[in-house]
């Protein structure tokens, strides 16, 4: 009997080792084969000109009295009207990637006072968080590798994105971000979250012939309440 029940204990671990094996295969399997060497396409994908556009009028909507400050109380008390456009952003500005993501190093200085000229596009102050996301001005071209474990892509300036795809942290970009894989569908999703306080959510999604690949991403950097989203096109040349 003790070697009847011996018996039946190894057979059922096995059993439920070999049904989760199964699970992560085809988990693994419903991705996209992203491997490759993948060139930018003008065509669908916005510009950093686009980008630098949108991050401004979120700026500037942010700077609006009429939008509450992202660390303001649950009473939900509007900030007062004096503040200008420094409300929302004191305090809280950490800048948003070593790599480009807005990084000011703090928002002290750019609500009043120096930089209280706020109506310009040209004002000192907008100009210095008005800095390419994170990866943008090393994006032209992807060489992708991928396996059952990770995907690697390689920017143009030698840096290496890498992501776990079982869902653990990863450091990347030269330890400049930590990445991690988000759960659900056939796309690759993950985030990437950046010491000083700035965050990217990316989509990655393949056509069904497989030569296009479309990424989608959210930026946040640390001192905006709520992402920019924009959209790159790759054509696959290999």
């Amino acid at each position: 009997m003790p070697k009847s029940r011996t018996l039946n204990a190894t057979l059922l671990a096995a059993a439920l080792l070999a049904a989760g094996s199964r699970a992560s295969a085809q988990q693994t399997a419903a991705l996209p084969d992203f491997n490759g060497l993948w060139r930018i396409s003008d065509q669908g994908s916005d510009s950093p000109a686009q980008v630098t556009a949108r991050l401004r009028a979120e700026i500037r909507r942010e700077q609006s009295p009429t939008v509450a400050p992202a660390a303001a109380s649950s009473s939900g008390n509007a900030p007062r009207s004096g503040n200008g456009a420094g409300g929302g952003r004191h305090g809280g500005g950490m800048g948003g990637g070593h790599m480009g993501g807005g990084g000011m190093g703090g928002g002290h200085g750019r609500g009043g006072g120096k930089h209280a000229s706020t109506s310009s596009d040209d004002s000192s102050g907008d100009n210095d968080m008005l800095k390419s996301p994170p990866m943008l001005d090393n994006d032209s071209i992807l060489v992708v590798q991928q396996d059952a474990r990770a995907v690697q892509a390689r920017l143009e300036n030698g840096e290496q994105l890498d992501v776990r795809l079982d869902g653990n942290h990863q450091q990347t970009l030269d330890g400049s971000a930590v990445a991690r894989r988000q759960a659900g569908g056939p796309d690759l999703q993950f985030s990437l979250e950046f010491g000083d306080g700035g965050r990217i959510e990316e989509t990655w999604s393949r056509s069904a012939d497989g030569r296009t690949l479309q990424v989608v991403e959210q930026w946040q950097p640390g001192f905006l309440q709520r992402p920019v989203v924009f959209r790159r096109v790759y054509q696959r040349v290999d």
